[in-house]
């Protein structure tokens, strides 16, 4: 009998932080079990807000609470400036300049603390020094443990 029952995880965070990468490793982990959404309602938040788009906050806002209530899981990735910069060499990143990353990082921590306050549970975990099978077994062991 596998260990893990069904979860929903929403992995957000800005480029190149480990979301993907450790979204696989969950899925495997768990054996199927988890459903990892990679950027859902927070990020529609996080990017109408940089990039000043025109949507309703409040549908994206009462969706993600909603999700919080019924038990998805909700965790923010970051990454210093400095691995950021290497993995933006790395995986030849053209969606994001270098130079924009800590505005967005940024963005997701404000939100991330937000969120607290109204009382959606959020993991942030820095993946600078942690590979992604780290990061993984790290969210596994703060929710299933």
């Amino acid at each position: 009998m596998n260990k893990y029952k069904s979860m929903i995880f929403h992995f957000e965070g800005a480029d190149k932080t480990g979301k993907d990468a450790v979204r696989n490793l969950i899925i495997k982990k768990t054996g199927g079990n988890a459903l990892v959404l990679v950027r859902s309602y927070l990020s529609n938040l996080v990017y109408a807000k940089l990039y000043e788009r025109k949507i309703d906050v409040n549908f994206f806002f009462n969706h993600l609470t909603a999700a919080s209530l019924r038990g998805d899981k909700f965790v923010v990735f970051t990454v210093s400036r400095d691995v950021a910069s290497k993995r933006f060499i790395e995986h030849d990143e053209q969606d994001i300049k270098i130079e924009d990353f800590e505005e967005h990082q940024n963005a997701f921590l404000d939100y991330a603390q937000g969120l607290k306050t109204v009382g959606v549970e959020t993991l942030v975990i820095d993946t600078s020094e942690k590979t992604p099978e780290e990061t993984a077994d790290t969210i596994l062991n703060h929710y299933y443990d």
